[in-house]
This record gives structure tokens, C-alpha cells and sequence, in this order.
């Protein structure tokens, strides 16, 4: 017997319900919504979204760092500091939609820029600047 699904607004429950149309029992039914009200989405739709949404931060990510390049690029231009944060914003939101929480991807920041120093990498000989960093991570509150 093939299985029936309907997908109706359920004013009540504050979004849709996705369920098999066989079961009438109200118990029965299954709920596939991802979000309440008028923000919910099917289920069935969650997944396509997910995947524009990480092509769109890419293509954020990728938009603000060239940005950047155009603005090295022109001597006249110094390079923004927008460009910089929107591509780190950008990388944050870009790590929560794969799933990675901010503070896992804060202590991994803090992981390589511990093994920097310790290497002693070049950046690090010349300037200092993952000691610099790391003493600013430090002193930030978030």
C-alpha cells in the first residue's frame, strides 16, 4: 500500500505538520518543522536550505576577501577593515552551519595559534604578532 503524506498549516501548533494521512490518530502524527510559526519550515525543505545557505556564506566569505585584494591592489586605497571582519564574521556563521560551535572553533584558534608560537614560525621570529594575538584573545570577554 503506498504511504499518502499531506503538509497542512496547523494554526495551533504554530507551523506545518508533515504526516501520513493513513494515521488519523492525532498521536500518530509526526511533526517535520524545523522553526514556529510564520519562520517554520518544512522539513522537507531543510536540507536544500542548509545548502544555500553555506554556498551563500562561501560566496560571502570569498566576496569580502576579494574586496580586500581589490583594495591592496589600488595603491591609492588602504585596505578596509570591514572586509577583514565581514570575512571573519562570515567564517564564524560558516563554521556553525557545518555544525562546529563557536567556542570549539574559538579554542582551535587558540590551539594553532599556541602551536605558531611554539614552532616558532616566521611571522612570529620577525614580529611577534601570534604573541601579540594571543594576548589579545586573552584580554577579550565574550
Amino acid at each position: 500500500m503506498p504511504l499518502c503524506f499531506t503538509l497542512e498549516w496547523m494554526s495551533g501548533a504554530g507551523g506545518f505538520r508533515f504526516w501520513n494521512r493513513e494515521r488519523t490518530n492525532a498521536v500518530r502524527r509526526r511533526h517535520l518543522v524545523v522553526g514556529r510559526g510564520r519562520n517554520a519550515i518544512p522539513e522537507v525543505h531543510r536540507y536544500r536550505l542548509q545548502c544555500q545557505t553555506i554556498d551563500w556564506l562561501e560566496a560571502e566569505i570569498l566576496g569580502s576577501i576579494a574586496s580586500l585584494y581589490r583594495s591592496l591592489a589600488r595603491a591609492d586605497e588602504d585596505p578596509r577593515v570591514a572586509d577583514l571582519a565581514n570575512a571573519i564574521i562570515g567564517c564564524y556563521l560558516l563554521a556553525k552551519r557545518l555544525g562546529i560551535s563557536y567556542a570549539e572553533l574559538d579554542e582551535q584558534i587558540n590551539g594553532n595559534i599556541r602551536e605558531n608560537i611554539e614552532s616558532g614560525h616566521e611571522i612570529e621570529r620577525w614580529y611577534g604578532d601570534f604573541s601579540a594575538l594571543a594576548n589579545h584573545r586573552k584580554g577579550r570577554s565574550i
